[in-house]
Parts: structure tokens; sequence; C-alpha cells
């Protein structure tokens, strides 16, 4: 049986037209494995099997569903290549994107962190780069520039990772509403001694009324927004980079001046009810990535 070169591990929830376009993106190869992992879909909106013998589903039902992070987790275990990457179902790569990651796949780097694009979903323009995708683009090897590449790039997306490494580091997925890939990318970008930087963009980010930045979300989702900008903001401390900080209550307003009253309502309560937690579990990613106890 052929060696596993790339695995990539897709979490899918009722977007099944979408997930076909990111499919169709990548090669029909003989050493690569695609992990569809469906988080509970609708009975109409699951994804319909496509036939590539290289494409495995596996179906998460109600009573196990907890977002694209067990998602991930459960793609983990199942994944057999040297190399893991993790698109959105609802995104793409470019053509041509796996010549560009077989320039590294007999090399012993950790990390390969590449470029990529943000598409408006309705009108197909490409939207202007942020700061990451602009220090991508003109990487020259100074530390500075690594260091916003390996600290502030939270996407997995954007990353082709060795599975040795993950497995030697142990990494894994939160399991929480949204933002459950930061911490492993956070860990990741530290842990990694070896990385490249590529700066052509392989990954179109398609971004539409569902995404995180966009869609409108529960409390509870808020409240999880505002325990990773805590999380993060000691982990930033404990690399003695505090002007990466956020301003959780700068995001709390901006919310709540968002938001119509009983939404308001809502969430004030849930961030009462919920405040003792930030301080119990603020320094939760340091303790994981860094290892203290």
């Amino acid at each position: 049986m052929k060696e596993i070169t790339y695995t990539f591990i897709i979490p899918h929830h009722n977007c099944p037209d979408l997930l076909d376009r990111c499919l169709s993106s990548i090669p029909q190869r003989d050493d690569i494995q695609i992990i569809v992992v469906d988080d509970n879909s609708d009975a109409d909106k699951k994804p319909i099997e496509c036939g590539r013998s290289e494409v495995e589903y596996i179906y998460i039902d109600k009573n196990y569903t907890k977002g694209a992070g067990r998602a991930r987790n459960i793609g983990l275990s199942k994944a057999k290549g040297k190399w893991l990457l993790f698109p959105d179902s609802d995104d793409y790569y470019n053509e041509g994107f796996i010549k560009i990651l077989d320039l590294y796949k007999e090399t012993t780097i950790d990390v390969l962190f590449f470029n990529f694009t943000f598409i408006d979903g309705e009108s197909g323009d490409i939207l202007p780069p942020t700061k990451i995708q602009q220090t991508i683009e003109v990487f020259d090897q100074s530390q500075e520039k690594e260091d916003i590449i390996r600290y502030k790039n939270n996407s997995p997306w954007s990353k082709m990772v060795s599975h040795d490494f993950v497995k030697q580091i142990h990494a894994y997925y939160e399991e929480a509403p949204n933002g459950n890939d930061i911490l492993f990318s956070l860990w990741i970008g530290h842990k990694a001694k070896k990385i490249a930087v590529n700066n052509k963009s392989l990954y179109n980010y398609v971004v539409t009324p569902n995404s995180l930045g966009t869609k409108k979300q529960s409390p509870e989702e808020l409240m999880c927004r505002v325990m990773h900008i805590v999380k993060h903001n000691a982990y930033n401390n404990y690399l003695k980079r505090k002007e990466w900080n956020a301003n959780p209550l700068k995001y709390i307003v901006s919310q709540i001046y968002r938001m119509k009253v009983n939404d308001t309502i809502a969430f004030i309560k849930v961030l009462m009810l919920r405040f003792p937690s930030l301080f119990i579990h603020k320094n939760e990613w340091v303790n994981i990535i860094f290892g203290d106890k």
C-alpha cells in the first residue's frame, strides 16, 4: 500500500455544495487521504459521498456533537499522512497548490506557513489583505516577522503541519463553541523548531454571512470569545508581548452596541454568571503550551 503524504481534515456542517467545491480543489492522488467529518448536519444537508476512494466520511450524531474542534480531533485520530492540512468545508485551494506543497514534502520542517486570500462570498471580490498576509508576502527571515507568523496567525487552514510533530507535542483542538483552532495554532507556532514560509497564496477563505466574524452569535458564543481574548492576553504576557493584547472590555462594548435589548440582557446575564471563570481559566493556554502546572 502506498504511503500517504497528505491528510486533509475537513469539518463539515450544513454546506454540502460548498464542500464539493472544496473537495474538487484537492487533486486525486493515491498519496492523499481526505477525511470529511460531518458534525450533525441536517438530514437534507449531509454530504453526498462523492465516490472518490481517497475521501473518508465520518458522521457525528447529535449526542456527540461539539463543533468543529471535536470534528477536527476525530479527523486527527484517523489521519495517516506524513503531513496534515485543515481546510474549512466552505473554502477551497488554488489550482496548482499541491505542486508548492510537494516542494516541502521531503523536508524536516515542523510547519509550513503559506499565504492565502480572503474572498467575498457574495461578490467574489478579493478583500484587502490583513497584516498576517502582508507579513507572509514580504517575509525576510527577520525575527519580528517570524514571530508574527508563528504567534498571530491563528487559523490552521493556512498551514501544513508535520504529523509526527503534532503527535510529539500532543497537540489538539479545543472543543469550544468558537475559536477552537486558536490554541492549536498557537501551540504548533510556539513548539515548532523548524518552519518554512511560502508567500504564494494557496488557499481561499470565503467570507460569508455564516463566517465567525459576521454571523450573529449566541450569548454563550460571545462569552467564549471573551474567554479567548483573556487567555490569549495571558499567553502574550507570558511571551512578553503585551503590545499584542486585545481589550476584552472593548470587545464586550462593541458587541452590546450592535445588539437588540433582549440580546443585550441575555449576554450580560451570561457575562455575570461566567465572570469568575475568566480568572479561573485565564492561564489555561499558558499551562497547556508551556507545560506549567
